[in-house]
């Protein structure tokens, strides 16, 4: 047990160690294990260890959520990180506060929140010009994740391409720590220039296979298989399938399935279709990855399911109408009242 008041921190507790281990924790070689130990008794004692180094445990928290499919442990290590930023009197768009709200933005896409992406972005000075740095980088992905996910598709080639320009200036080409090829091919793909795209996609999976690690190689063999639309195609994106199982990326599994799914439906095995979109949508569903949620819907209404029941819990699985009903009763309200406040029948609260 780590033992805070004595002062001793872990190595990524301090600059520009910290800036490593995220990098680690975008390529998932740093996990929710290794820093769990530590988080728990942080935010039990949070008092006991500075703020810089709180925002530093709690960024890194962020991130390994997300690649976890823990989208809402997520938001809630980032929104922890950032208040205790604020604590250290360090501006709102400082670097640190940059590369932080980058990565809260991609987390808000995959929830579905573009709106709420875009204000993280604006709060942090990420909208305009962006000067030299590591934040750019991060803010150039997330900047084109959010394109991507509003179908602007030529803006999106934009930010990736640059995104990608700064990382090879510093010789980063581990694919895993921002995805940016497998994206923009998706984007080219869109525009219709496919030779591009399998030209990035081709060149993603040369990489990834290079490390050999789950994470981005299940992105770039779907990449490329997605991309290729044919027999071998449906390949790749088995072997991504096989890869991703068994590790904890949750809602890479879920893409994965879902490209499955996809193509078992375009060939008419809507059977089979429904049982891996089915799949896809459960756990889509459990991480709150809301946007890739919503497209399994839409594909499952086309495989002909009628079994596409939310499997949320807690208040997440509430409607806004009953979320208010529970809020007027822990204010005390009867059911009476609840009932003519929200002109219900009071049979409905029993």
């Amino acid at each position: 047990m780590l033992d805070l008041a004595s002062g001793t921190l872990p190595p990524y507790l301090v600059l520009p160690d910290f800036l490593s281990a995220f990098v680690q924790a975008c390529a998932n070689e740093l996990t929710i294990a290794d820093l769990d130990e530590y988080a728990g008794e942080l935010r039990e004692r949070p008092r006991v260890v500075p703020p810089m180094q709180q925002f530093f445990v709690n960024s890194l928290y962020a991130v390994t959520s997300a690649n976890a499919g823990s989208l809402t442990d997520s938001a809630l290590a980032a929104d922890l990180a950032l208040r205790a930023l604020g604590a250290t009197g360090l501006a709102e768009e400082s670097p640190l506060a940059r590369l932080l709200a980058s990565v809260q933005a991609t987390t808000l896409v995959e929830r579905g929140d573009l709106t709420g992406a875009n204000r993280a972005l604006v709060k942090a000075g990420l909208t305009d010009d962006l000067p030299a740095g590591t934040a750019s980088a991060f803010a150039r992905y997330a900047r084109g994740q959010l394109a991507l996910a509003q179908r602007r598709h030529a803006e999106a080639v934009r930010e990736f391409t640059e995104c990608g320009r700064w990382l090879r200036t510093r010789r980063v080409r581990n694919p895993a720590v921002l995805p940016w090829r497998s994206h923009c091919a998706y984007a080219l793909a869109a525009l219709g220039t496919r030779n591009r795209a399998l030209a990035l996609a081709d060149d993603d999976l040369r990489l990834a296979r290079c490390r050999q690690q789950p994470l981005p190689l299940g992105r770039a063999l779907r990449a490329k298989g997605v991309l290729l639309g044919d027999q071998d195609g449906e390949q790749l994106i088995s072997a991504s399938n096989q890869i991703l199982r068994p590790t904890d990326l949750r809602i890479e599994q879920a893409r994965s399935l879902a490209e499955l799914g996809k193509r078992a439906l375009r060939t008419n095995r809507k059977v089979r279709a429904r049982e891996l979109l089915l799949r896809a949508h459960r756990i889509a569903s459990e991480c709150g990855a809301k946007l890739l949620d919503a497209e399994l819907r839409a594909e499952l209404r086309s495989a002909g399911s009628r079994s596409m029941h939310s499997t949320l819990c807690g208040t997440d699985a509430l409607t806004a109408r009953e979320r208010r009903v529970t809020e007027l009763a822990g204010d005390g309200w009867s059911n009476d009242a609840i009932a003519k406040h929200l002109y219900l029948a009071r049979w409905k609260l029993i």
